[in-house]
């Protein structure tokens, strides 16, 4: 891994720094936004064995690639489930893999919380039940806030700093900082009218995002193969799939969702292919911060 100073100063970051592992290298350009124009397949979500979680899998872009071709989007109703965060600063600078933690905090999915650095700590924000472990970067745009101090508060928020903040769907960080317990800050794929942001980075890899839809439902995605984020933001800014907001959270190897639904644990993890175009180092790998969901 490398950090986002490091990067810089080799020339690789053309306009926001990555501050991740070297696997998931992305830059972003914020001013051009992609629109998506046709619906991709959808297959129908399969019935799960507990209510409130939404499993579908969804047709990526075109890609040379070896993998599947789809996304997974995993989409869960706040009302019955609720977010906790797990990082390494409260667990004496461990590094789990994500079935490891699930298993140790009795979760019922997660997910890569953020980019990090070497020594583990997030790239960005991070503020975990009032406790920041991790400074803010204001050069990651997006902010997900959630537990909020004020039941009547909503139970999540995700804002993009640069979007309007004259209504309460969109506060500002420091009311946010204020309002909520635990905020997490990561790299947008959506622009603030949910028109996907084209991402300079020509590197396809795997990657994690989580999001929100129409519905007020928190989502967990995970493509397995490899893309230009671009393409993948310009899928997932379909209309049809009604998502609002999107924070990727890691690439490659590391890009890691862990779900049970109830009829079985699924563990997603990205891949890493020799120049022979051959698959890898399969299996979940060790990471330092996981955004997780428990039953309320």
């Amino acid at each position: 891994m490398r950090s986002a100073l490091a990067l810089t100063a080799l020339g690789l970051i053309t306009a926001l720094p990555l501050s991740s592992c070297a696997c998931g290298a992305t830059s972003v350009d914020e001013t051009t936004p992609v629109h998506a124009s046709e619906a991709p397949p959808r297959s129908p979500p399969p019935p799960t064995a507990r209510e409130g979680i939404t499993i579908e899998r969804v047709a990526g872009p075109p890609h040379a690639q070896p993998g599947d071709g789809l996304i997974t989007l995993v989409r869960f109703d706040l009302a019955r489930f609720r977010l906790t965060l797990i990082t390494e600063m409260e667990n004496e600078g461990a590094w789990r893999t994500l079935p490891e933690w699930a298993a140790r905090e009795h979760l019922v999915a997660g997910i890569n919380a953020a980019m990090f650095e070497e020594n583990g700590r997030a790239s960005g924000l991070l503020v975990d039940d009032g406790v920041e472990s991790a400074i803010d970067d204001p050069r990651f745009g997006g902010v997900l806030a959630f537990d909020p101090i004020d039941p009547s508060d909503a139970l999540f928020v995700m804002i993009g700093r640069d979007c309007p903040t004259s209504d309460a769907e969109r506060p500002d960080l420091a009311s946010l900082r204020a309002r909520y317990r635990s905020l997490v800050a990561n790299y947008r794929m959506l622009d603030c009218d949910g028109s996907a942001i084209a991402w300079v980075d020509e590197s396809t890899y795997s990657s994690a995002a989580f999001a929100r839809d129409r519905e007020g439902r928190f989502v967990l995605i995970h493509a397995e193969t490899e893309y230009r984020m671009r393409d993948l933001a310009t899928v997932l800014a379909d209309p049809a799939l009604g998502l609002t907001d999107i924070h990727y959270v890691e690439g490659g190897p590391k890009a890691s969702v862990w779900i049970d639904d109830g009829t079985g644990a699924i563990s997603l993890v990205g891949s890493r292919h020799e120049d022979d175009g051959t698959m890898s180092d399969r299996g979940p790998r060790p990471i330092p911060n996981v955004l997780g969901v428990i039953p309320r």
